[in-house]
């Protein structure tokens, strides 16, 4: 959804910014920089979409409906759970920037 996807933006930025401190290059960090930029506009947009909305809202309007049912068991859960349990689980996914994204999501 396009919630995931600015959180997905937002991560591949930080990784961009990072990138830039160890290339020496200047045409590379010039390249970086437009990267950068480009990365930048895309998250604007996605964001000016979702505006307006709080962000417990975001998460359910723009996410995905993997998401959602995720969210939907994830609370079931947490409300059929005793008094004396803790709440915890393991999400199990296929890619590591995947479990980087449903973590900034879930925070």
């Amino acid at each position: 959804g396009i919630y995931g996807a600015s959180k997905c933006v937002l991560l591949h930025l930080i990784q961009l910014e990072y990138l830039k401190k160890s290339i020496d290059d200047v045409e590379t960090l010039y390249i970086l920089e437009y990267l950068i930029t480009k990365v930048i506009n895309c998250r604007k947009l996605l964001e000016d979409k979702m505006k307006g909305s709080p962000e417990r809202e975001r998460i359910f309007n723009y996410s995905s409906d993997q998401i959602r049912k995720l969210l939907k068991v994830l609370k079931d859960f947490y409300c059929n759970r005793s008094s004396e349990q803790v709440f915890c689980c393991i999400i199990f996914v296929q890619r590591r920037f995947t479990a980087k994204i449903l973590y900034q999501i879930l925070k």
